[in-house]
C-alpha cells in the first residue's frame, strides 16, 4: 500500500476541442451547456457572414460549423461551409 508521498492528484480534465469527431448537432435538440457559454460563442456573426441571431439566440462555432442557439440551448439552425 503506497503512502501519502506516493499518491499523485488526478490530472484536470480535459477541456472540450473543437474537431470533427466531437459531439453531433441536430436541429431541434440541446447542444452541451459549454455551447451556452463564452467559449464557442461567435460575437462577431458579421464577420462569418452570419445572419443576426434573433432575440436570445446566439451563435457558436463548432469546427467550422456555426450553430445558432436558443436561450434554452436548442439549436435552431446550423450552417456548414
Amino acid at each position: 500500500n503506497p503512502g501519502p508521498a506516493a499518491r499523485q492528484p488526478a490530472p484536470p480534465a480535459a477541456k472540450p476541442q473543437h474537431h470533427a469527431e466531437g459531439p453531433r448537432f441536430e436541429v431541434g435538440r440541446p447542444v452541451p451547456n459549454d455551447y451556452r457559454g463564452r467559449n464557442y460563442r461567435v460575437d462577431h456573426w458579421q464577420d462569418h457572414h452570419l445572419p443576426r441571431p434573433g432575440r436570445g439566440q446566439h451563435w457558436a462555432q463548432h469546427g467550422t460549423d456555426y450553430l445558432l442557439i436558443n436561450a434554452s440551448g436548442i439549436v435552431v439552425q446550423i450552417v456548414r461551409p
